[in-house]
């Protein structure tokens, strides 16, 4: 019995340590994970209950794949209030104190289901830019909209600058806008491993790939580099 008991702790520690290094792996590349507390309560009580944190894992994703695949760490609630309300805070203070929009306006690629941005930059002209989003339903709908916020202010412009604007990482839709500005054939991308900004009409978008429940909407450089990929289609069940 003692022999039996000795394993099943084993087994929890063992269980436990790899929940930690998780946490410690992913909490430098996604926003507001666990704390550091919540994630040492979590290992503390795999060590107790780790056959019930073992069955999860294989129902959930299966064991060798959830040891291969990058996910998000668990939200707490608390956590999750505390994000949101960070996050409204962050928002409403980059609205207040936009930067000043000059003759052109960079994003950074995003890399979505690695939860990373990519280390291509795209690059627009303020004039194209707004051009493409007032036209867009968003933009001339709904005012309360990001884009139609991003709109206004493309609007408010400086021609006489020139250098480029670097878009706020708060702006949560500026992935979506990009993908809409590829599509339509407007602005450029610069690929750091080619060391060549490319037109986006020369950029490649191989057929949407994701699991069963998300595709996303991918874009390679023409040399095959991952430039951007994010969200397309997400079905809830």
């Amino acid at each position: 019995m003692l022999e039996v008991a000795k394993w099943y702790f084993i087994i929890g520690l063992c269980c436990s340590i790899y929940i930690f290094i998780g946490f410690l792996l992913v909490r430098h590349r996604i926003e507001n994970p666990i704390s550091f507390d919540e994630s040492i309560t979590l290992a503390g009580l795999t060590v107790l209950f780790w056959p019930l944190s073992f069955v999860s894992m294989v129902l959930n994703r299966g064991f060798i794949e959830h040891l291969v695949t990058e996910v998000p760490f668990p939200f707490s609630d608390k956590s999750r209030q505390e994000a949101m309300d960070r996050n409204q805070k962050e928002m409403k203070d980059s609205w207040e104190k936009l930067p000043l929009c000059g003759q052109y306006v960079c994003a950074r690629g995003l890399d979505e289901a690695n939860y990373q941005y990519t280390a291509a930059t795209f690059i627009f002209k303020s004039s194209e830019l707004v051009e493409l989003l007032g036209n867009d339903p968003l933009s001339l709908n709904r005012r309360d909209s990001e884009e139609a916020k991003i709109t206004n202010w493309l609007r408010h412009r400086d021609e006489q600058l020139h250098y480029y604007t670097l878009a706020l990482k708060v702006w949560q839709r500026m992935p979506y806008i990009i993908i809409k500005a590829i599509d339509q054939g407007v602005g450029e991308c610069y690929c750091p491993e080619c060391s060549t900004s490319y037109s986006a009409t020369e950029l490649l978008n191989p057929k949407d790939t994701g699991t069963s429940l998300t595709n996303y909407k991918i874009f390679h450089c023409p040399n095959h580099h991952l430039i951007h990929k994010t969200e397309s289609i997400r079905f809830i069940l």
